[in-house]
């Protein structure tokens, strides 16, 4: 049987539920929505430590809230991979030449504004824009797959436990 209440279980299922949607938030491509989500998992995140204090005489939930604590520092390394190994594919196979043309520049002791960087800016991504495309298809899903693999995992588990009753 399980020793856990149904208040409980349907605290612990609400913040599996705000991770996996602070996870799909951080993947959709408007920097409002990506803010809102990266906002909500750091949120979360509190959430959890919190509930973990005040359920330390509790195993089931003292667990889960663990359980998402290690899932969030583990998914803040896969995203430091995946980050990672974007800009070194998009460095090492991408065309730098606009790059190389403003730093050959400053060499010469011109300084650029603003302007100038948004140009090198455009030209980078239009010149190596498939390059972006499909480097970031392949390497940064991997952060909110596994943070929703474990999610499901998570989810799975008090269900399963949560049965007992």
């Amino acid at each position: 049987m399980s020793d856990i209440s149904e208040e409980q279980f349907k605290k612990i299922l609400s913040v599996y539920a705000m991770i996996a949607v602070a996870a799909i938030m951080i993947c959709i491509p408007y920097m409002i929505i990506m803010t809102a989500g990266l906002s909500l998992m750091a949120m979360v995140w509190i959430f959890c430590y919190f509930y973990k204090f005040r359920s330390k005489s509790q195993p089931v939930p003292n667990r889960h809230f663990r359980y998402m604590i290690r899932t969030m520092w583990w998914s803040t390394l896969v995203a430091f991979v995946c980050v990672f190994l974007f800009g070194s594919i998009v460095y090492f196979n991408g065309d730098l030449s606009p790059v190389n043309a403003m730093i050959q520049q400053a060499e010469r002791g011109v300084v650029p504004n603003d302007a100038d960087i948004a140009v090198m800016n455009a030209s980078f991504i239009q010149l190596n824009r498939d390059l972006i495309l499909w480097t970031a298809i392949a390497t940064l899903p991997l952060y909110p797959l596994y943070i929703i693999i474990r999610v499901l995992m998570g989810v799975q588990s008090i269900i399963k436990e949560g049965a007992g009753k």
